[in-house]
């Protein structure tokens, strides 16, 4: 649906008004037509599928990842709700094999030694995206791997700088005619199968929605030790790990406002009439993998919870003694309070 320049002004004016700096979001609230709405293609490679498919019968791994990237986003759509934007998932395409992940993004190309990719897969995937007409059903493309994203290559070709995302900034929606490629993409990392992408997914789409890194340029009043979702920083024990900075929701006003006379507005609010995944449905994370499960990945030890009836903060303890724990929240999703209280996170407030 296209929108007169006129109007589209006037709906984000609103918009823009019904940002909060801390008010809960209610996750059940449909989308109203001053929403956007941004579809995702997730795209998953072949080293992904193998981390998946471990134990598994080979026939129900793909059922399973997607049952796994539909927790992924619905959760992400939760955080981006809490800004007024709504995240759909159109589809997601595995790669179930090397030749797959090679043919169409040519990875064998872009290898960084045995465990890296380089920064240029970004431009592969992008320009194949361009010439692929059938996956036009999108605004926003994320490529999910296992391997280190290489930001700096040594003279041995190795990683010397690593990253956990790449993207093009301000490019929502962008597609570069001139050089055949779209730079709406996204390359993330989603490592151990405990739903580690998910702050990766919610930094790239802020990114491409261009709000600024906490810390940097358009956002230096905002610490990226704090741990906010547009810090990069994923650490464990991150005091705000599910909160915007009040640098981004400023930043992402300005986005809004600058947005209400350009093409991209009306590619966030037109609506795809082809079918996308429900996730109304979907579990979240922590009703897929159990506590102790996850402090045991997150620890690399035999681990198991240490304080069971706190919501906001999982406790994990690791090594032989009561004096190794590692603390931090626990996975969304996750019960507490004797398995009484589901956990839904809010912007300011962990209330569960």
């Amino acid at each position: 649906m296209m929108l007169f320049p006129s109007l589209l002004a006037f709906l984000f004016l609103i918009l823009v008004a019904n940002i909060s700096d801390a008010v809960p979001v209610n996750t059940t609230t449909s989308v109203s037509e001053l929403t956007p709405v941004i579809e995702v293609l997730c795209v998953v490679d072949y080293s992904t599928y193998r981390l998946h498919s471990e134990g598994k019968n080979p026939t129900k791994v793909e059922e399973s990842m997607k049952y796994y990237y539909s927790a992924f986003w619905k959760t992400v759509d939760i955080y981006f709700q809490q800004l007024n934007i709504k995240i759909v998932l159109k589809d997601v395409i595995i790669a179930r094999n090397k030749f797959e992940d090679n043919h169409y993004l040519k990875v064998n190309k872009n290898r960084i030694g045995t465990n890296g990719l380089s920064f240029d897969l970004l431009n592969t995937f992008g320009k194949h995206l361009y010439y692929n007409k059938s996956l036009h059903n999108h605004d926003i493309a994320v490529y999910i791997t296992q391997f280190d994203i290489c930001q700096d290559v040594k003279a041995n070709n190795s990683c010397e700088v690593k990253k956990d995302v790449i993207t093009f900034k301000n490019e929502i929606c962008k597609i570069k005619h001139d050089i055949s490629m779209s730079h709406s993409v996204a390359m993330i990392t989603d490592k151990k199968n405990i739903f580690t992408g998910i702050r990766n997914a919610v930094f790239a789409i802020g990114n491409l929605l261009g709000i600024s890194k906490d810390g940097e340029y358009g956002a230096k009043k905002c610490k990226s030790e704090h741990g906010y979702f547009m810090s990069g920083n994923i650490d464990f024990a991150s005091p705000y790990k599910f909160q915007w900075s009040k640098c981004s929701i400023n930043s992402i006003k300005k986005t809004l406002k600058s947005l209400s006379s350009s093409d991209t507005l009306s590619c966030l609010f037109k609506k795809s009439k082809k079918k996308e995944i429900n996730l109304s449905k979907a579990p979240l994370p922590g009703q897929l993998i159990p506590i102790d499960d996850y402090c045991e990945q997150i620890t690399s030890y035999k681990s198991r919870i240490y304080t069971s009836y706190q919501c906001t903060e999982l406790a994990c303890r690791y090594g032989d003694d009561d004096e190794s724990i590692i603390k931090g929240p626990a996975i969304e999703g996750s019960w507490c309070w004797d398995q009484k209280v589901n956990k839904i996170i809010t912007l300011s407030q962990h209330y569960y």
